[in-house]
């Protein structure tokens, strides 16, 4: 698994399990040069490893430990060595995707699903990651989305409809779940691409 990240000054940053190491590597294009970094030491770690910056464009990586499930954050804030703390540690479930953003208060926000079609959020709080539920309504496929100005957008594809529909979250605001108007149905194919964001350009595909 990989995932490469572009922030708003045109660094190429991209991160993937090394399949000799058994571990995430981070590596970073900057002026025409490759530079590698360890994110972490433990072995068997790095499943469905997904990255983002905040605006000190210090990574923010989220990554499955293979052999229990447990979801793991990294940071590298100033450059420095990756530090590393668990996130989610929920048994017999099994995450399909990792999907973080940065909220407006430059914190790092996990929504992530699992196998059973169920969309959670995790959110830094106080040196923690608190975890929830989000939405069980329906079982959900896949999961996109983005951080505003005023909060986030989150696209959904409902497993057996194919329907996408949008929820809306504002700061200190509950989501709201347009899941009764979806965006487009029964979809095969879906893409949408955003300028003007604060860190980077996103293009997002169903």
């Amino acid at each position: 698994m990989s995932d490469i990240f572009i922030d708003r000054v045109g660094n190429v940053h991209f991160a993937y399990y090394d399949l000799n190491l058994l571990k995430p590597v981070y590596v970073i294009f900057n002026n025409g040069v490759f530079s590698y970094k360890d994110i972490g030491t433990s072995r068997n770690r790095g499943e469905y490893i997904s990255i983002t910056t905040n605006t000190s464009f210090a990574i923010e990586a989220f990554y499955i430990d293979d052999i229990d499930g447990s979801i793991w954050y990294a940071n590298n804030a100033l450059n420095s060595m990756f530090n590393i703390i668990q996130v989610d540690n929920r048994k017999n479930i099994k995450v399909s995707k990792l999907m973080p953003l940065i909220s407006s208060y430059d914190k790092p926000v996990l929504f992530f699903l699992d196998n059973m079609g169920r969309v959670s959020v995790s959110r830094y709080t106080k040196n923690q990651f608190i975890t929830q539920y989000l939405y069980t309504n329906s079982k959900i496929k896949n999961i996109e989305g983005i951080s505003t100005s005023y909060g986030y957008m989150l696209f959904m594809e409902e497993y057996e409809s194919g329907n996408v529909f949008l929820a809306t979250k504002k700061s200190n605001e509950a989501f709201v779940f347009h899941d009764k108007s979806p965006l487009i149905t029964n979809v095969f194919s879906f893409s949408v691409s955003l300028f003007s964001l604060p860190l980077s350009f996103h293009c997002f595909y169903f």
